[in-house]
């Protein structure tokens, strides 16, 4: 058995490990406490008051074999140090503890993803990063991440990646570990990466309906709004480089917004990316189709504001349900590295600090890309491809739980005047292919982005007059 954290030996009790795993994937925790003290130690002291009976004090998590098995050793050994260790009661401690011990989860996990970021920081000496704060429309403002490698590629134009949900920026691109940063590949490269999170997500600005009960409600950031949250962003980028244009990749979600503004804002546009991204592929989808349950019976063709709500929580377990259940067989650790999982639910859990404390931990989603899923499925086309004049790249997935072939060879029809029009297919690939391993899509990923982005060469220097 892997020890995560080792105190004194005392009587068992069953855990339900909190961390930023999934229940799913988790080993066997168990709990024993021996020592009558009045203090329970997790990531720090609690008071008396705060423990039942006041008896509570050091605690052992445990991996067993069979856990380990599952998880993969890396994950195991994390465990072993701490990054993971952290566990959650159940009665019979109080449910002011339960409260108490939920409300500090979010800074455990900001913790772990720190220390995750630290193990790889020798990797990421070559690229440099910046935040900022980009003022959106009125009482808007944008987190930006600026990720620039040591030596940017003359005449290439900035790239911002647009995020799926439900993660945001840095969780869908800059995870810091090795393998779970896009940005950072693509920034070594040469290109200068940006990244955001549109409203609702991470450290951009949340509408105050967030603070409600989620239903119902109507759906929260719209791609309409996300349009508006790039533009900003990209007149920003723009600003700070010099530069007329910006390339922009738009992931699952991110690229239904992105093709919004390509079509819209033409001029601004040096090159798009539609990344495993919906078109009018067809009403039969089984999450966002006409038969997926998010129809309103009253009004055909509308999201059922009703049960949809203005946002979801996702726990840890719905936050990986998606990628889980694209990756075939048990052995999830054979095609994902488990330490690039962990870290992206560090940072999803962690880009929520506002979230209601509950039990698993859980981050507010908004629901608007599920409602615009369902009117594109369902016959209502957002944007037209044709308006989109910047030379394209479509990449999809084989195993894309989100887009289809369909959306794709759509997509690619209706993109007449984009000039140069690229279709990648990845073989076996899941919707989380550029957090997957090498060989699993990714580096075929990055190749065909590298490969995209840097096809412009130098502008030669102008002639001398005369």
């Amino acid at each position: 058995m892997t020890v995560c954290s080792d105190r004194s030996h005392v009587p068992r009790a069953k855990l339900h490990r909190a961390s930023a795993l999934p229940t799913s994937q988790l080993a066997r925790i168990e709990f024993e406490r021996n020592v009558p003290e009045e203090r329970l130690q997790l990531d720090s002291p609690l008071s008396p008051d705060e423990v039942n009976h006041g008896e509570f004090h050091g605690f052992r998590c445990r991996v067993d074999a069979e856990g380990c098995a599952r998880l993969g050793e890396e994950v195991c050994r994390q465990v072993e140090r701490g990054l993971h260790g952290w566990c959650s009661i159940l009665p019979p401690v109080t449910s002011r503890f339960l409260q108490l011990l939920t409300e500090r989860l979010s800074s455990i996990v900001v913790a772990a993803a720190a220390l995750m970021a630290l193990a790889s920081a020798g990797s990421a000496q070559t690229v440099t990063r910046s935040d900022a704060m980009v003022a959106g429309p009125p009482g808007i403002a944008i987190f930006v991440r600026e990720i620039v490698g040591r030596a940017p590629a003359p005449n290439v134009a900035p790239l911002l990646l647009v995020h799926d949900t439900p993660a945001a920026g840095a969780a869908s691109f800059d995870l810091g570990v090795p393998g779970g940063s896009l940005a950072g590949d693509l920034a070594e490269a040469g290109v200068r990466v940006y990244l955001m999170d549109a409203r609702g997500y991470g450290r951009s600005s949340r509408a105050p309906r967030l603070s409600s009960p989620p239903r119902p409600g109507v759906p929260l950031t719209r791609a309409s709004e996300v349009v508006e949250d790039i533009g900003a962003v990209v007149d920003w980028i723009r600003q700070r480089t010099r530069v007329p244009k910006v390339a922009l990749l738009g992931w699952g979600a991110g690229g239904h917004a992105v093709g919004q503004f390509a079509a819209r804002r033409a001029d601004v546009v040096a090159a798009v990316v539609f990344y495993n991204t919906l078109y009018g592929g067809g009403p039969d989808h089984p999450l966002v189709g006409k038969d997926s349950g998010l129809a309103d019976p009253a009004r055909p063709g509308r999201v059922n504001r009703a049960t949809v709500g203005a946002y979801r929580l996702y726990d840890a377990t719905a936050i990986l349900k998606p990628w889980d259940q694209s990756i075939p067989g048990a052995n999830k650790a054979g095609w994902r590295d488990p330490q690039v999982a962990a870290a992206y639910l560090a940072a999803v859990l962690a880009a929520d600090p506002g979230a209601p404390p509950q039990r698993p931990p859980a981050v507010r989603v908004p629901t608007g890309p599920l409602a615009d899923a369902f009117e594109v499925t369902t016959g209502s086309q957002a944007w037209d491809a044709g308006l989109v004049r910047a030379p394209a790249l479509i990449v999809f997935s084989e195993k894309d739980f989100w887009s289809r072939p369909e959306d794709r060879d759509r997509l690619q029809a209706h993109l007449v005047n984009a000039g140069t029009v690229k279709v990648v297919t990845l073989p076996g690939a899941t919707h989380y292919a550029h957090l997957d391993r090498p060989e699993r899509g990714r580096q075929a990923l990055i190749d065909a982005l590298k490969a995209f982005l840097l096809r412009t060469g130098p502008t030669p220097a102008p002639r001398p007059a005369g």
